[in-house]
């Protein structure tokens, strides 16, 4: 992914510029091994850089095929449309459900009210 792709690119560079992650709560090492030579850091940095520009490009590839066929956006209208009728339905539902559930509540709360003034 482009995400993990830039993530190695930036701790590629981070490394060649001889920067050292540490743990919270951990003490430093007292034994690090010498850093990367240059050169090293160089081939691993254009190696993590042609990785990164790959995986973008793959990405960009991706997103034009979705702009460029009509498939991805009738599935989205699909989805939509179920999402729609779902949604209708639970209003529908839910709106025969509220007066009844109310209703239920107040004959609830007279009972109770009912049955502590019988026991005061």
């Amino acid at each position: 992914s482009v995400e993990n792709s830039r993530l190695l690119l930036d701790a590629a560079k981070t490394r060649a510029k001889g920067g050292i992650f540490k743990l919270p709560g951990k003490p430093d090492q007292q034994h690090h091994e010498e850093a990367e030579t240059s050169e090293d850091a160089k081939v691993e940095i254009e190696q993590a850089e042609d990785e990164f520009v790959g995986q973008t490009e793959e990405a960009v590839g991706v997103m034009k095929n979705v702009l460029d066929t009509p498939e991805p956006l009738r599935n989205l209208a699909d989805l939509i449309a179920a999402q729609l009728e779902y949604h209708k339905k639970a209003y529908e539902i839910l709106s025969e459900l509220a007066p009844v559930v109310d209703n239920l509540q107040v004959d609830q709360e007279a009972s109770y009210r009912k049955s502590r003034d019988g026991t005061s």
